[in-house]
């Protein structure tokens, strides 16, 4: 739970998806007890495979964009690429979380993302690229 109070005293997140199932719900206890804020319960429905597979549209129609640079960015990629084969799946788990709630009737928080100034793209009001990336970048986002 450390950890959890940690990244949220340093990201300020609006919320805070933990999935409860097994440590999951004693993790949720804990950072209410500790005061956390925006803390959202998620009760997947279906294995991991099913769940991406739902929400695997969102990705193609480029509901999801990535920074150019980031220290996590190509052990995501790579993640990602290999699901649901690879050694690691938890970030890609994650991922297809993140897509279904955000797009549920109880996700009202606006979600925003700065990557910095190297990556200055603009967003609606709902966290959604305004117009395309060009095929540079689809390139430079797809990198690893």
């Amino acid at each position: 739970c450390q950890v959890v109070v940690e990244h949220a005293e340093k990201y300020r997140p609006n919320a805070i998806l933990i999935e409860e199932h097994a440590l999951g719900a004693p993790l949720i206890s804990e950072a209410i007890r500790r005061g956390l804020q925006g803390i959202v319960p998620i009760r997947p429905t279906k294995d991991k495979r099913s769940r991406m597979k739902g929400e695997t549209g969102k990705l193609q129609a480029g509901s999801l964009v990535l920074p150019k640079s980031a220290p996590w960015l190509d052990e995501f990629l790579l993640e990602y690429l290999a699901f649901p084969g690879g050694k690691h799946d938890d970030q890609a788990d994650a991922l297809s979380q993140f897509l279904t709630w955000r797009t549920s009737a109880e996700a009202r928080i606006s979600f925003q993302a700065d990557f910095g100034p190297s990556n200055a793209t603009q967003y609606d009001d709902y966290g959604a690229r305004l117009g395309a990336p060009s095929p540079d970048e689809y390139l430079e986002m797809l990198r690893y």
